[in-house]
């Protein structure tokens, strides 16, 4: 995922699961680590901080980096969708601490366990 930052938690930095490698798309990773922006905890902070900034720091990143042109409307919802990812996996990854879990797992967004603890599909497959 590349280097950490340094003044970071510790058990953040060496919590796998809230690197944001590991949760998004990999151009997405790669645009928020170009704002030294590396854990979903940074993400979140920096979006519910400054979203507006994030929003145009993306539209001059997708520009430079020649990928296509999107609304500030687009990128905003965009944003808002990565947030609200990378909060489910920090509220999964607490809930899972709070239980004794010492390496939380990312939860799977597109799988329901059904009480008779079989996995189902929400994709219909």
């Amino acid at each position: 995922c590349g280097e950490q930052k340094k003044d970071t938690d510790p058990q953040l930095a060496a919590d796998e699961v809230l690197l944001l490698c590991n949760i998004l798309r990999p151009w997405q990773a790669e645009f928020l680590q170009s704002l030294d922006v590396t854990t979903a905890n940074e993400f979140v902070d920096m979006y519910d901080n400054d979203g507006s900034a994030l929003v145009t720091a993306l539209q001059e990143w997708k520009k430079n980096n020649k990928v296509a042109n999107t609304k500030m409307t687009s990128c905003g919802v965009a944003l808002h969708i990565w947030a609200r990812t990378c909060k489910c996996v920090m509220w999964s990854c607490d809930e899972q601490r709070a239980r004794g879990v010492e390496k939380p797992k990312r939860p799977e967004f597109l799988e329901v366990t059904p009480a008779c603890g079989q996995s189902l599909s929400t994709l219909g497959i």
